[in-house]
């Protein structure tokens, strides 16, 4: 079995209990592999560490082998290169792919040297996610500066109705922003301070308002998700390991199909729309008659 830019790791950690990993069912021989690829700078993907659980069984699970690929030095773009080919001879991911499909071994990396691959944890791995955290740094400075720029324009748009309601609130807020500023700019060293005056006065404007609107963004992200957490989530009847499940009146019940799904390349036979019409006309005709 083979993953590529997973997200699985992710919806283990954030929904446990939707997400059950087999302990206890022998599904798979002895000699099945899960050789799952990923890429740090790609956010979507991950060392895959919650499907290899402690106290196991074996055979519920493939043998799991993590190995670091590195797909694109963009964050997010590298989500969509993993199978990308370049000029360096059969050293990619596809090349990979078709040596352990058509050759019917155990997966392997290629042969030294093998720039776009590396173990987990290790150098390569590490440099990548350094490299990841300053773009996501990056892309936070942009988005703040963004809204810090056209959010105010954008509230001149508003009704005046809707401006005079939120104008105390608005002024409230400002107020204590700044009772917040005063004491913590005197915690600031005096050198810090000279060489922020040294900056222009439209720059040291633009840093504020960005950094605002980011710690904005996140108290109310933060308030959001401890309202979540505090009541929404802790009701979730699906949670298993909450006492609100086991109280839960939703029952889960085991729908059969209505028929069988047939081979692959041999799907079962679905009458047409005529076949269903004449159907539907004799099942009432009948009805009718026994009425």
């Amino acid at each position: 079995m083979l993953t590529y830019g997973s997200p699985l790791e992710k919806f283990a950690t954030i929904w446990p209990a939707r997400v059950p990993i087999n302990k206890t069912e022998r599904h798979f021989p002895a000699d099945a592999e899960w050789i799952n690829i990923y890429d740090p700078i790609d956010p979507v993907s991950g060392v895959l560490r919650a499907y290899t659980p402690d106290g196991v069984k074996p055979r519920c699970t493939p043998t799991l082998v993590n190995i670091g690929f590195s797909a694109h030095w963009a964050l997010l773009y590298a989500h969509l290169r993993y199978l990308s080919l370049e000029d360096n001879g059969s050293k990619d991911l596809g090349d990979a792919i078709a040596h352990w499909m058509l050759d019917k071994r155990s997966f392997r990396v290629p042969t030294p040297p093998r720039d776009r691959w590396f173990e987990p944890y290790k150098g390569e791995h590490r440099w990548r996610k350094w490299l990841s955290a300053f773009e996501w740094f990056g892309v936070y400075v942009a988005f703040g500066a963004i809204g810090a720029k056209f959010v105010p324009w954008a509230v001149w748009l508003l009704p005046n109705a809707v401006k005079s309601f939120l104008s105390p609130y608005w002024s409230a807020v400002v107020n204590w922003r700044d009772a917040l500023v005063q004491p913590l700019g005197n915690l600031i060293p005096d050198f810090v301070q000279r060489c922020w005056m040294w900056i222009p006065a439209f720059i040291r404007e633009w840093s504020a308002d960005t950094f605002w609107f980011i710690a904005t963004c996140g108290v109310i992200t933060l308030l959001v998700g401890i309202y979540a957490r505090l009541f929404v989530f802790k009701r979730d009847p699906d949670d298993i390991v909450k006492a609100v499940a086991k109280k839960s009146l939703r029952k889960a019940s085991f729908q059969p199909e209505a028929a069988a799904f047939g081979l692959i390349g041999n799907p079962v036979a679905t009458p047409g729309r005529g076949a269903r019409l004449m159907a539907w006309i004799k099942g009432w005709k009948k009805k009718s008659g026994d009425k």
